[in-house]
């Protein structure tokens, strides 16, 4: 069987913790990330592939499975290097696809636990080729769906490309990005709002302390770099925030 797809964005950067798992509910359109490979593989069928997910049943990854089924997930857990999985569903409502209207696909789900929050992981099973389509947080830090929920929305918060930001932190291993995230944001914040020098951390303990990334190395170096770049943006005035987010709204269109 041939797994096809993109390990970065399904990866073991994220150390695994234990999360407490939400109740069902129904999925829509919106509540998917999809994967870019899903635009190239089913370009017309994502409706299809939404209702074979929501025929899904979840269930405990411990006890017997069908060999077809259990094989296949097995395998897909390896490769992507999913951890903490404890529920998975398979069987969902076959489809064919434009190109081949009596092809038999059909969606199975992986739910994994990641430092940033537990993820339900979708994927197209396609006979002799698995297909990874799409994901969604159902819980963790700074999950899109806590961020309205703040009781006191701070400047940095209430800007338009915030959830943007914290898709793109949860999309995957982006250390060297969140590396310039989180180094830009304790330069504004210090020079925007405090009136302090950049490098007035090595002489005035008032002002905010670097993170040495040089003493970290993955996942703790992409855990600690997202919580200090949130940290950090929480603690900016208006300027700041502005001016932070135009210098990285190149990657968060």
């Amino acid at each position: 069987m041939k797994l096809k797809g993109f390990n970065k964005f399904i990866n073991e950067s994220f150390a695994p913790i234990d999360v407490e798992l939400y109740e069902e509910k129904q999925i829509e359109a919106k509540d998917l990330e999809w994967i870019p490979i899903a635009d190239r593989e089913f370009p017309t069928e994502k409706d299809e592939i939404l209702r074979s997910i929501n025929s899904l049943k979840w269930e405990s990854v411990s006890g017997s499975k069908p060999m077809g089924y259990g094989l296949t997930i097995k395998e897909t857990i390896q490769e992507f290097k999913i951890p903490k999985v404890d529920q998975i569903a398979y069987g969902g409502t076959p489809f064919g696809t434009k190109a081949e209207p009596g092809a038999s696909y059909s969606v199975f789900g992986v739910i994994g636990h990641y430092t940033n929050g537990s993820r339900k992981l979708f994927f197209v099973d396609g006979g002799n080729v698995v297909i990874p389509v799409g994901s969604m947080l159902i819980s963790g830090a700074v999950a899109e769906s806590n961020i309205d929920e703040a009781a006191e929305k701070t400047p940095a918060r209430k800007h338009p490309l915030y959830k943007k930001l914290i898709k793109f932190l949860n999309s995957g291993d982006m250390a060297d990005e969140i590396r310039d995230m989180a180094r830009t944001a304790r330069e504004y914040h210090t020079e925007y709002d405090l009136d302090m020098l950049y490098n007035d951390w090595e002489t005035n303990p008032d002002a905010p302390q670097p993170l040495d990334f040089t003493k970290l190395r993955n996942p703790e170096w992409t855990t600690k770099g997202r919580e200090y770049t949130l940290d950090m943006l929480d603690k900016m005035g208006q300027q700041a925030v502005d001016t932070w987010f135009e210098d990285f709204e190149h990657w968060l269109k």
